[in-house]
């Protein structure tokens, strides 16, 4: 599947994200979101304007049963601004993937 986001620092956490080692949590906390505290993703926090028609939410596929964090927004913003999931760890601080 192919996803391309509209912000150059999506699309590299998107891009970090496929390229995980077989021990990701030496680079990305709970790259795989099986992991979750009340219903959240552990390791990971929103980075986002809240806003009414934004969602943020922790799923599982339907089919293969991998785990992944979703959003889905219909608000118009004044302002570009770029909603995403932001990982506490290591490299995304190095990076400074997340604002």
């Amino acid at each position: 599947m192919l996803f391309v986001a509209s912000d150059w620092k999506l699309n590299l956490c998107i891009a970090l994200l496929m390229w995980v080692p077989a021990r990701s949590d030496e680079f990305i906390k709970n790259g795989s979101f099986e992991k979750s505290i009340e219903g959240e993703p552990a390791d990971w926090f929103k980075a986002a304007v809240r806003a009414d028609g934004l969602k943020m939410w922790l799923a599982a596929g339907s089919e293969d049963g991998q785990h992944f964090a979703a959003i889905r927004n219909t608000h118009k913003y004044d302002k570009p601004v770029a909603n995403n999931w932001c990982n506490r760890s290591r490299i995304s601080q190095r990076v400074r993937l997340c604002e």
